[in-house]
């Protein structure tokens, strides 16, 4: 009978907490609430807050670690706080402040359909469970600041960049002037007669792979060359200017800067911004 009881209590016990799956969590909504662990109320006050910066981790209802390396092991986080997105996830964040952490609890098919951060839900988690976002934030800024943090990682993000090209042009042995507006050319087979002018049909065969090694275009395989009008903005300004350079026949490698390819926005996901290009590059007609 005593263990009967028992089991009856441990039941209705686990009932209650499914029903009530935010207690102890104040609450945004019945699908969200926010917990403080550290509260240090340092900086800009959280009602003038534009853009956040901080660490998050993932968990599940009961604090297990989620099947999924990027969630499992944290990520950081960037988020922008003046936004249209008024989900439950960027309210909780708009009640922190510099130097907090905390766990915001909210349903996970809520979660993993926000803006900032849509992506399929874990293998091991179901759409109408509650997870846990373990929250740390390293700072919070006003307009003023975000302003300069974004000069500051741009300056930074530069600099990186320059230093990455640098670094490939003498890892491969590349010396020389650069051409045009800052590319470097190296001819693998020779042409002869003419270059084209922008506004010229140029028929090319090409292939274009990021300095990791990470291919994003390439005819060879198909064996189907590529024709476009010179300067039309087909390709990039440093893909153009090479080819106005080449003779009918060549073959060329082609290193283009960040700048002249696809610029410091890049074309995500595939190009990430601050991306420098190879071109291989045979001038087939024009």
């Amino acid at each position: 009978m005593i263990r009967v009881l028992s089991s009856l209590l441990l039941i209705l016990f686990i009932l209650s907490c499914k029903q009530r799956p935010l207690k102890g969590f104040t609450k945004i909504s019945d699908q969200t609430g926010y917990r403080l662990i550290t509260d240090l109320d340092t900086g800009v006050a959280s009602g003038k807050g534009v853009f956040m910066l901080g660490y998050a981790q993932i968990r599940n209802e009961y604090d297990s670690l989620i099947n999924d390396p990027f969630l499992r092991e944290g990520f950081y986080l960037q988020v922008p706080l003046n936004t249209a997105d008024s989900s439950d996830f960027i309210k909780a964040l708009k009640k922190l402040t510099s130097g907090d952490s905390a766990i915001i609890k909210m349903q996970a098919n809520a979660f993993f359909s926000l803006p900032s951060f849509r992506q399929p839900l874990p293998a091991n988690v179901d759409s109408g469970s509650f997870i846990k976002i373990h929250i740390r934030i390293d700072q919070l800024m006003d307009n003023d600041l975000y302003v300069t943090w974004l000069d500051e990682k741009e300056n930074h993000e530069r600099a990186y960049a320059y230093k990455q090209f640098q670094d490939y042009l003498r890892l491969n042995n590349i010396e020389g002037e650069p051409v045009g507006s800052g590319i470097y050319m190296i001819t693998e087979i020779p042409g002869k007669g003419k270059s084209p002018k922008y506004g010229s049909e140029v028929t090319i065969h090409l292939m274009g792979i990021t300095f990791s090694g990470q291919e994003i275009t390439n005819t060879y395989p198909s064996g189907q060359p590529w024709t476009f009008v010179l300067g039309s903005g087909a390709v990039p300004q440093g893909l153009d200017e090479g080819i106005s350079r080449m003779h009918k026949g060549e073959k060329c490698r082609i290193i283009v800067p960040y700048y002249l390819a696809y610029g410091k926005e890049g074309m995500p996901p595939l190009i990430p911004p601050y991306t420098h290009m190879v071109y291989v590059v045979e001038l087939l007609n024009f």
